[in-house]
């Protein structure tokens, strides 16, 4: 009796405990964002935007329009969500894990166990799916996180098309000190507003 009591609860343990079931590649899309995620995790209060002198480099602008704008922060946490998910997808058993225990007195032998029953099993409420199933719903959120990634990287890649078209476009001047003052000053405050939009919307939405 003793023996399969303590099988029971170790089966007991182990459903518990569940397991992941999320495709080997995960670690990989995961140590794609933690490369990305330094300028974002930071709390908006903390952060330190750089200012742009008189005759900023193309390095200095597009180093500033990256940590500025609120659709590259927004295609961030969007891939962030997405890659969480996988988690969620994998997760298996998926179903609530419901434990029982029984136990009887013979008329003889009141102060002691005569018989005594541990279940396990799931909660028929929510219908369990097959391990197999439960990792195809992972490799489904992994390809959509990809996609994310996808749209943060095309994000960011626009950006710089655009900053760096404004840096050295036509009548561009880099010789001319004035110039390149008026043209980054033009950029600068193009960038405060998106940076102005980006922190409304992470105010209205809550922290991520």
């Amino acid at each position: 009796m003793r023996r399969v009591i303590i099988s029971s609860v170790l089966l007991s343990t182990v459903l518990l405990s569940g397991c992941i079931l999320a495709p080997r590649e995960t670690k990989d899309e995961k140590a794609r964002l933690d490369k990305a995620s330094v300028p974002f995790e930071t709390p908006v209060e903390e952060r330190d935007l750089p200012q742009l002198t008189d005759s900023p480099t193309w390095q200095d602008v597009l180093h500033r329009a990256f940590l500025a704008n609120g659709d590259l922060e927004a295609a961030y946490f969007e891939w962030k969500a997405a890659i969480q998910r996988i988690d969620i997808a994998a997760a298996w058993p998926n179903s609530n894990v419901q434990l029982g225990f029984e136990y009887m007195f013979s008329p003889g032998r009141m102060k002691s166990w005569d018989r005594t029953t541990v279940t396990a099993g799931f909660d028929p409420a929510m219908s369990l799916s097959q391990p197999v199933k439960i990792a195809k719903a992972g490799q489904a959120a992994l390809e959509s996180a990809r996609a994310a990634g996808y749209r943060f990287e095309t994000t960011k890649f626009d950006i710089q098309k655009r900053v760096l078209n404004a840096y050295s476009g036509p009548g561009a001047d880099r010789g001319n000190d004035s110039h390149s003052a008026r043209q980054c000053g033009t950029a600068q405050d193009r960038l405060t507003v998106g940076r102005e939009s980006r922190a409304g919307g992470r105010t209205a939405a809550g922290p991520a």
